[in-house]
């Protein structure tokens, strides 16, 4: 009998249609800080999303996060705030489950921003790669391949579950 990890990286390959792999950058960890970044990258290797987000009450890129991300303040000037992309953003994560290499960070930090936007919540289930490869390799270990990228990361995460699904 395979390890569950195996079994569910299995499913999520064999069902792509159903599944989209989430990814942000952000200004930070804290309850204050934002999304800068999405990527929402579906498991048959498409970009379903991939955006700037000019935050709405971070006036000032912390240098712990940009030292990080290489995102500035300036590069998100012209940006959309998330409230612009809303119907983007439903429109690519409408009916599939959303996988992210450490999906509490993410869905947090989504919520976060989505408050201060004035949007509802996203009503999303949420599966955590991070605590599949957990699992699955017997240690926790920051994503192994990413550059950082929200989309970067999303690629990084979907060849992991073709890892664990051999």
């Amino acid at each position: 009998m395979s390890h569950p990890s195996v079994q569910w990286a299995r499913t999520v390959l064999s069902n792509p249609l159903e599944w989209a792999i989430l990814d942000t950058e952000t200004t930070g960890f804290s309850g204050k800080d934002e999304v800068v970044q999405i990527g929402i990258y579906g498991v048959e290797e498409t970009v379903l999303l991939d955006s700037l987000i000019k935050p709405r009450l971070v006036q000032r890129m912390p240098s712990r996060a940009y030292q990080v991300h290489r995102i500035s303040m300036e590069m998100l000037a012209g940006a959309p705030n998330l409230s612009a992309i809303e119907g983007e953003l439903q429109s690519a994560l409408q009916g599939r489950r959303i996988i992210a290499y450490n999906a509490p960070f993410d869905a947090r930090l989504l919520a976060q921003s989505a408050e201060v936007n004035g949007i509802g919540p996203f009503d999303l289930h949420w599966e955590c790669a991070m605590k599949r490869y957990t699992q699955f390799s017997g240690s926790k270990r920051p994503l192994q391949g990413g550059d950082h990228s929200a989309i970067g990361d999303c690629i990084a995460t979907l060849n992991l579950i073709k890892k664990m699904a051999v």
